[in-house]
């Protein structure tokens, strides 16, 4: 029940005998980090390596600090903060097994706590505020651990729901009015930039809704 992460890149076009420098930069949702300083390497090279005793919980994010965000469950559950070298900056322990996250643009966590909640974890890792969703969280019956949450610009955290398709949370974790979806599986939210909401599943066709919830297109088939 062990998982290793690794941080390396093999220069395959790098001569023997020949030293290269390098500037890394990362890339999520929220766009591309700065470069790193420059690092030394002979053919291939690797900044640093940390194991986990646990499993990690999906995709690991890096935030606007420069930390990189890693949720993990199994034995204990949690989200840590890596520095840039590897180190850990802080991590906040939970009580449940986590399924999937994502970091808005002032560093604040909103990740799912299965089989219910939603927990909002501050930019230094202390705990927000939580919320329940309705009916739980739907979970991908393909990946358990990649529940997909969208955040827009103002702060509204959009969570696939199992009583209501899709479960909008304001900035303080209040629940918002949003309409009902009718899906077959959990939904994968995209938010647009006219403020809809794109929807897909693996069995239900893709939507369109607009900001309050309402239906403006759905695919054929």
């Amino acid at each position: 029940d062990q998982v290793t992460g690794v941080n390396s890149w093999p220069d395959r076009e790098a001569a023997p005998a020949r030293t290269y420098h390098y500037r890394v930069r990362a890339r999520n949702p929220l766009g591309w980090s700065e470069f790193s300083a420059p690092a030394s390497g002979s053919q291939t090279f690797r900044l640093w390596q940390i194991t986990f005793t646990n499993f990690i919980a999906g995709t690991p994010t890096l935030a606007p600090d420069g930390s990189l965000r890693v949720a993990f469950y199994g034995t204990t559950n949690g989200l840590a903060a890596l520095n840039p070298d590897g180190s850990v900056r802080w991590e906040a322990p939970l009580e449940r097994p986590l399924s999937g996250f994502v970091v808005g643009p002032d560093g604040t966590t909103y990740i799912g706590s299965v089989p219910d909640e939603i927990v909002a974890v501050s930019p230094l890792g202390a705990i927000r505020w939580r919320a329940v969703v309705d009916g739980h969280l739907a979970i991908p019956a393909f990946n358990h651990l990649e529940t997909a949450f969208a955040l827009s610009a103002d702060g509204l955290l959009f969570v696939p729901s199992e009583q209501n398709g899709l479960q909008v949370f304001g900035p303080s974790g209040e629940s918002m009015a949003f309409g009902t979806v009718k899906s077959v599986g959990a939904l994968a939210p995209v938010l647009a930039s006219d403020g809809g909401v794109f929807l897909t599943s693996h069995n239900t066709p893709a939507t369109l809704l607009d900001r309050n919830g309402q239906l403006r297109w759905r695919a054929s088939g």
